[in-house]
């Protein structure tokens, strides 16, 4: 089990932020050549402060994540990306202002087969991570034939 929960206070901002994961892992004995990630975990954030003109506003997220028999090389092996599995994150977020506050959910399944594509399906709609990509440039891209 892994937890962290903080509170960030500085001027008229507040940030608290509450998370915990609960994994179990697989392969760690003998000579295994992967290792299996299997559990869950949950999120909350709230953030508050006001804007420079004056305008106060607020977000608050509440998540959770399973990993489902993800499947990873040991480091240093070729391929070095997740062989199987899946991750599903499920987000609520709201922002909330003087006009008002909105609401929404993001639910996110992403796949792996073993090559530098990861497939990820975000609200019912197809997109690739490329975790290749270099620090910097964006992972993401629509899934081809899209």
């Amino acid at each position: 089990m892994h937890e962290v929960e903080g509170t960030i206070e500085r001027g008229s901002f507040r940030a608290e932020i509450s998370r915990a994961r609960d994994m179990t892992v697989s392969g760690l004995a003998g000579e295994e050549v992967v290792r299996t990630w299997n559990g869950s975990g949950s999120s909350q954030l709230f953030r508050s402060g006001v804007l420079a003109d004056g305008t106060e506003r607020s977000h608050t997220a509440e998540g959770s994540v399973t990993f489902e028999d993800v499947v990873v090389p040991i480091p240093g092996s070729d391929p070095r990306y997740p062989l199987s599995g899946t991750i599903n994150h499920t987000m609520t977020m709201t922002r909330t202002t003087a006009a008002g506050s909105v609401t929404r959910t993001v639910e996110i399944v992403i796949t792996f087969d073993g090559s530098e594509i990861a497939t990820a399906t975000v609200n019912g709609e197809t997109m690739e991570i490329d975790l290749s990509t270099v620090d910097g440039r964006d992972p993401l891209r629509r899934h081809r034939g899209c």
